[in-house]
């Protein structure tokens, strides 16, 4: 990570913490009817997608799809809402997926289709 790198050893541990945190909420292992805010990170996350899945204007399924979303297409969170995580895809339309779509992307290189 460059920021442990770079000896920025606060930002590699906030880093962290919201890695953990997504990966709580990803597994549902935080108890998300407490849960009634948007909950911003503020280190980008970098997901892909494990299956065809729609990315929504909304954090719900009855929300207008913005776009099809590609199996294994790269992703960055920004936010998370119960189950729903808002992203940002490579073609910069952003918009809500659920959480049980994606998973870990290992690189931070910039993305293309």
């Amino acid at each position: 990570m460059v920021v442990y790198r770079q000896k920025d050893y606060s930002q590699a541990m906030n880093y962290a913490a919201q890695s953990g945190e997504l990966i709580g909420a990803i597994n549902s292992e935080k108890d998300t009817e407490l849960q009634d805010a948007i909950v911003p990170f503020r280190t980008p996350i970098f997901l892909r997608t494990i299956q065809v899945d729609n990315l929504r204007a909304e954090p719900n399924s009855t929300a207008k799809v913005v776009n099809r979303l590609k199996l294994n297409m790269p992703l960055t969170v920004s936010a998370y809402y119960h189950e729903w995580l808002y992203v940002q895809v490579s073609n910069n339309l952003s918009g809500w997926i659920q959480s049980s779509s994606v998973d870990v992307q290992f690189s931070n290189r910039r993305f293309k289709e």
